[in-house]
């Protein structure tokens, strides 16, 4: 249900950013949860897992379409809207880098596609659950309070020393609510079909206008007394069977060419 070329470059391209990264930001990066959709959804592909996938979609989605509207916002006035991109635009980082971030652009839309493709599971939201009830906890053990990985010092860029001592035992009150969100999984369940059908639209309206054009292209570049495939019958072959029979026509014109 998944392409294989999809697998394999996606595959390729995790591969080739792990390293780059690890160097760059350090180990305790990979704790974001937009990460860990990023590194997890190589074996969701490959598996072609709707759990995992499903996990995955509930944990980010939201997330990174907030990231996309901060960073396009931040393209057309020049400074972002709430923040979430804001290295986008630190000119100390290496544009290369930066240019690895724009993972955050297609990670969303691959996911709904995916869940277009397998399907959502409904345990999603309480798996997503224990996920975070480990990686919200250990984000805050082992990550710099300048990083503020997965805001567990509070939100904002600077620590908040308030919020410092009750982000473990908020993450970990979180699990109730959480999964009573679980019984409200067919409401999702929606969103994320309508976002894959506009999506999918969208891909299938591209398509079209692109094999009009090529269509168009190979018909205009035909010369004149060339056959060209017009349409096709069916008919007995005389043992029982049927058989195709292509009609062409050949092009004239009243015209000279130019």
């Amino acid at each position: 249900m998944i392409p294989l070329g999809l697998k394999v470059v996606y595959t390729i391209f995790v591969c080739a950013l792990v390293p780059i990264y690890w160097r760059e930001y350090g180990l305790a990066n990979f704790l974001w949860f937009s990460d860990i959709a990023l590194l997890a959804l190589v074996p969701a592909l490959w598996l072609e897992n709707a759990l995992l996938v499903s996990v995955l979609a509930v944990s980010v989605v939201f997330f990174e379409a907030l990231w996309n509207v901060d960073f396009f916002f931040g393209l057309a006035i020049g400074k972002p809207l709430i923040g979430l991109s804001a290295y986008m635009f630190n000119l100390r980082i290496p544009l290369f880098i930066r240019g690895l971030s724009c993972f955050h652009i297609v990670l969303p839309l691959l996911l709904l596609w995916s869940l277009h493709r397998l399907g959502y599971d409904h345990r999603a939201f309480f798996w997503q659950t224990i996920v975070a009830l480990v990686v919200l906890p250990l984000s805050y053990l082992v990550s710099d309070p300048q990083e503020n990985v997965n805001w567990v010092y509070g939100l904002g860029e600077n620590p908040q020393r308030i919020l410092l001592r009750a982000a473990v035992c908020v993450s970990s009150n979180a699990v109730v609510p959480a999964c009573g969100l679980s019984a409200n999984a067919p409401f999702f369940v929606r969103i994320f079909r309508a976002a894959a059908s506009v999506i999918l639209q969208c891909v299938d309206e591209i398509r079209h206008k692109m094999l009009s054009a090529r269509t168009a292209h190979d018909f205009l570049g035909l010369a004149h007394g060339e056959r060209i495939q017009t349409s096709a019958f069916f008919r007995d072959d005389g043992n029982g069977s049927l058989c195709r029979v292509w009609n062409y026509i050949v092009l004239h014109s009243s015209r000279s060419s130019r």
